[in-house]
């Protein structure tokens, strides 16, 4: 009888033993099943993608020479936004002759002429805006003028009142109205190029006769007072000759 207890006993170690493995290996089977089952679950936000831009001012004032003008960019989006660009972008002018442009969109005026001004980013480019570029003294004036002819050796004060044109290419027209040592009033055509230099011929007139003159000078504008001085050479002689007006712009 004892031995049959005691093969009993073994039988049932060995039993509850395998049990044991066998719960063991299984913990380990679910362990392992429940790692390899998991995911990383990742969310990814679309990105929006530049759609326009569009620059500003859309329709500038005309720019006399050596002036500033600043431009500004502004990008729209795929989902409908819009972010200020004007120191992302690149900005071109298509006539530097006339204007530049920096990086930062400021535009610097060279000489009367038009430029198409444009920004690009990311393969997206503005639709271009014309900066008009005008001479420095466009404008029109009313004032005075003064001088001297030197004829036969005698120099003759003279002077008057003028009024005149300056368009944007910087043509100077207008007429002029003895005071002093003339009558009557003739007219003259001037031209001012960018470095303020003034050639042409005027008119000048004692009696009822009018002599022409050519002329050769500056121009310098202060404000709004524009002023010519120079000298003139014609059917009296030689001698200097100024003007000096108010201009409207």
């Amino acid at each position: 009888m004892k031995r049959k207890q005691l093969g009993f006993m073994s039988s049932c170690l060995t039993l509850g033993l395998i049990a044991v493995l066998t719960m063991g290996i299984a913990a380990c089977s679910s362990t392992k099943t429940s790692n390899q089952s998991s995911t990383l679950t990742t969310t990814v936000t679309p990105t929006s993608t530049l759609s326009s831009i569009t620059i500003a001012p859309a329709s500038p004032a005309n720019l006399k020479v050596g002036s500033n003008q600043q431009f500004s960019a502004t990008g729209t989006y795929s989902d409908g936004s819009t972010a200020d660009i004007t120191s992302k972008v690149t900005w071109a002018s298509d006539t530097t002759s006339a204007a530049t442009i920096s990086s930062s969109g400021l535009a610097t005026s060279v000489a009367p002429g038009d430029a198409n001004i444009t920004a690009t980013m990311a393969g997206i480019t503005s639709s271009p805006i014309t900066l008009t570029v005008v001479s420095a003294y466009e404008g029109s004036a009313t004032g005075t003028w003064s001088g001297t002819i030197t004829y036969n050796n005698e120099v003759r004060n003279v002077g008057g009142n003028l009024t005149e044109s300056i368009d944007a290419s910087g043509n100077v027209t207008g007429s002029i109205t003895g005071t002093s040592g003339s009558v009557g009033t003739v007219t003259h055509s001037l031209k001012i190029d960018t470095d303020g230099n003034v050639t042409g011929t005027t008119g000048f007139m004692i009696g009822s006769t009018i002599y022409t003159f050519t002329w050769q000078g500056k121009a310098t504008i202060s404000g709004t007072t524009i002023s010519f001085s120079g000298t003139w050479t014609g059917q009296l002689g030689s001698g200097v000759f100024s003007l000096t007006g108010t201009t409207s712009s």
